[in-house]
């Protein structure tokens, strides 16, 4: 797929990806910074940090529900997972990411929520049929981890 489904070209959204990386690099990261700090101001830079983790750990779930969608189980080994030679989008997302598997597969259920909100349900990936969502209770809760106000 060359686009995304807001029409941003690929390599837009990797760029804009790549972008963020030297910006996060810089940030600081020396204890005496930190020492320097008074209270009031080392509470808010960690609720500035959890914030932006939010934020960062919502795209982590929407592109771990993309390796989902693209390893989904009707694709066998034509799927991402497995032509990579993994068992499991859980597993390619653990190795990909140096994560654990529990952070692994929260990320793929999270960012499997959020592609079935975002998209109404599942499609199966051979027939096209539409599948409804498995959880259109949890749609807000889809939303808020969007929007950073939830982490995944």
């Amino acid at each position: 797929m060359s686009e995304t489904s807001s029409a941003v070209p690929c390599s837009a959204v990797l760029t804009a990806f790549r972008g963020a990386t030297p910006v996060l690099a810089a940030l600081p990261c020396e204890v005496d910074v930190f020492d320097a700090l008074d209270d009031a101001d080392v509470l808010d830079v960690q609720r500035e940090i959890a914030a932006q983790r939010r934020l960062l750990d919502a795209r982590a779930a929407v592109v771990a529900g993309q390796v989902a969608r693209r390893s989904a189980p009707e694709l066998g080994s034509a799927g991402l997972a497995q032509r990579g030679g993994f068992r499991t989008p859980e597993e390619l997302t653990r190795v990909t990411t140096g994560s654990t598997a529990g952070d692994a597969r929260s990320a793929v259920r999270v960012g499997v929520l959020m592609n079935e909100t975002a998209t109404g349900g599942r499609i199966d990936q051979n027939t096209g049929e539409h599948f409804p969502p498995t959880r259109p209770w949890l749609a807000a809760v889809s939303h808020a981890v969007s929007a950073g106000e939830l982490s995944s």
